[in-house]
């Protein structure tokens, strides 16, 4: 729509008139992850992919680890997305292990929570499990953090695939909870459907 090209416009402008001082390079590496990210919600996978580059560039000669992390965590979800698996987990790493570094609690639950996603849709889903528990205390240990729900959620579809019924249900119950504590009724009614699904593989 118009407002979503205004908007790339815009970060057009920012990323000309930046410098190449430390200052300019950090609104590059923004600007440039910003209008991928909003490629990317409008299924524009290439120019998604192009920004997320440059902002990767701009974010290494910068030497700013949290922002060459939220860059490999963006180029992820596009190798995701086009269905080259090893090259996501190789991104989610080195997202998680820059995260880790300069202590980006934030960024290291989030790629927890997307590298389980990966590892449930290649089937591992005992190392899903694992990823989305770890995503789940990293969130946990961020004051109840929005993206709790999501985790819990997660956490209980991975359980749910193992079999693992009862503690799938503790895990949606939880996601619910949070969904309530934060006013999101949106997620909710998911959460919802995953616990009618789970009902009906327990009779």
């Amino acid at each position: 729509g118009e407002d979503s090209e205004k908007a790339l416009q815009e970060y057009a402008t920012a990323v000309a008139l930046a410098g190449e001082e430390p200052d300019g390079l950090a609104m590059r590496a923004d600007a440039f992850r910003a209008a991928g990210i909003l490629h990317q919600s409008r299924t524009e996978w290439r120019d998604a992919e192009r920004d997320f580059r440059d902002s990767l560039e701009a974010a290494i000669r910068l030497e700013d680890a949290g922002r060459i992390g939220r860059a490999e965590n963006c180029l992820a979800a596009v190798a995701f997305e086009r269905g080259d698996w090893d090259d996501a987990e190789r991104h989610y790493e080195r997202a998680r292990a820059l995260a880790e570094s300069c202590g980006e609690a934030e960024l290291a639950a989030q790629v927890e929570n997307n590298m389980g996603t990966l590892l449930a849709a290649r089937g591992d889903h005992a190392r899903a499990e694992a990823a989305f528990s770890s995503a789940l205390e990293r969130f946990e240990d961020l004051d109840h953090h929005p993206f709790a729900a999501r985790a819990l959620n997660n956490l209980g579809l991975a359980l749910a695939k193992q079999g693992r019924h009862q503690q799938a249900a503790l895990a949606y119950d939880r996601a619910l909870q949070e969904c309530k504590r934060r006013g999101d009724p949106l997620f909710a009614s998911k959460v919802l459907i995953n616990q009618a699904r789970l009902a009906m593989a327990r009779e």
